[in-house]
């Protein structure tokens, strides 16, 4: 955040108008967004900065809620999971997000929701189409046969209903089909036409993401960082990385060129234990806003917390929830996209992190959706982007 003694909410999404809105019964609460959305706050611990030309004249700020009322740091709060505001600066008298029409908010928050959950549907009833499909092929018996020809045609022409619903849904709400979401590779089939055709879809083919190959393990799903040694849980902190830091890290054990020219469209994050410099981890990630999606280029864990003497466990997974939790600050919902390197991890990231194998422009091609996300900001307490 810029300015650190007020802060005023304001939407952030070019395209659409949804946040999380809660009805006023919630109660005064953080997990009431309705409640705490509007207003101005002030953030607690901080100076004003040299040139404070934001600030009305005589505006005492201290008459102002701190922004820690709107549980900016948990999950169900303010830039948690979901959530859709956005802070920045203001005046103090000044509001221009005051007023606004809380009930088309509302109804386009619960429709991109639905939205949501019928991509999700889809893809199940997808996979259980193609395991039939499978199971058919290999099948010799007649009888057998017989039974998985019909339970095929049930499981495919539920899919079709459920397409033909999901277009005609968003055809009658205005919303834009992401027909990339929908897809879920069996290892044979190309991308589907109607994706392929769109020309719309960087998840399906990426502009310059500068394919890596996630290849990071993922030991230990824990709320912070674990020593190894003694068990001890620390704190930590997450930021951009800056190039200097980024520098000859090849030199001092890293597998990975960070300084690479492919990443140039990425943002690099440095997880941190709190108050040490010594950087744990490197996350690039690369926003796409016409998909509404964050790509993951490439993760890794420092060479200190490598191999049987690592210093810290669970590295790799609070690495995967900085991306998630700057999904999540872009508006994308948590919404992650990434290439694994072979076939063994990407069923090694179906189970850890509950990806999906879409395949497409590449073979190994996967996603993270907002539920997936979610369940991986339940596991960890990020200390926050200290760039803020």
């Amino acid at each position: 955040m810029l300015y650190p003694q007020i802060s005023q909410r304001r939407l952030a999404l070019p395209s659409a108008i949804a946040q999380r809105n809660y009805e006023k019964t919630c109660g005064d609460n953080w997990t009431n967004h309705y409640w705490w959305q509007g207003k101005f706050y002030r953030l607690e611990g901080g100076s004003w900065p040299a040139e404070p030309g934001w600030l009305a004249p005589d505006v005492d700020v201290s008459k102002f809620p701190p922004l820690s009322v709107c549980g900016i740091g948990k999950v169900d709060g303010l830039l948690g999971a979901n959530c859709r505001h956005s802070i920045g600066p203001g005046d103090g008298v000044h509001n221009p997000f005051e007023h606004f029409d809380s009930e088309e908010n509302r109804k386009r928050e619960k429709l991109e929701q639905r939205q949501r959950a019928m991509e999700r549907n889809i893809r199940a009833s997808r996979r259980e189409a193609m395991g039939a499909q499978t199971a058919l092929e290999m099948a010799d018996d007649p009888e057998l046969r017989a039974a998985l020809e019909q339970l095929y045609r049930v499981k495919a022409e539920k899919l079709a209903r459920q397409e033909a619903a999901y277009d005609a849904f968003c055809e009658e709400n205005d919303l834009r089909k992401l027909y990339d979401r929908l897809f879920v590779a069996n290892g044979s089939e190309k991308t589907p036409q109607t994706i392929a055709n769109s020309g719309k879809s960087d998840i399906m083919e990426p502009d310059g993401a500068g394919s890596m190959g996630v290849d990071i393990e993922l030991d230990k799903f824990t709320p912070c960082l674990e020593d190894a040694k003694t068990g001890e849980i620390v704190s930590t902190t997450y930021s951009l990385a800056s190039k200097k830091e980024l520098k000859g890290l090849t030199g001092k054990g890293w597998a990975f060129h960070w300084g690479t020219s492919n990443l140039g469209k990425a943002n690099i994050y440095k997880l941190n234990v709190k108050g040490d410099n010594e950087i744990q981890g490197l996350i690039a990630i690369t926003p796409y806003e016409r998909d509404k999606a964050m790509y993951v280029n490439i993760v890794e864990s420092a060479p200190q917390n490598k191999g049987v003497n690592r210093r810290y466990f669970g590295v790799g997974g609070h690495l995967f929830a900085i991306a998630a939790q700057e999904s999540i600050n872009r508006g994308f919902g948590g919404f992650m996209f990434l290439d694994a390197k072979n076939m063994e991890l990407v069923e090694y990231y179906q189970k850890q992190l509950g990806a999906v194998w879409i395949g497409g422009v590449h073979q190994y091609r996967m996603l993270i959706d907002e539920q997936a996300a979610h369940v991986l900001l339940n596991k960890y307490t990020l200390g926050g982007n200290s760039n803020d």
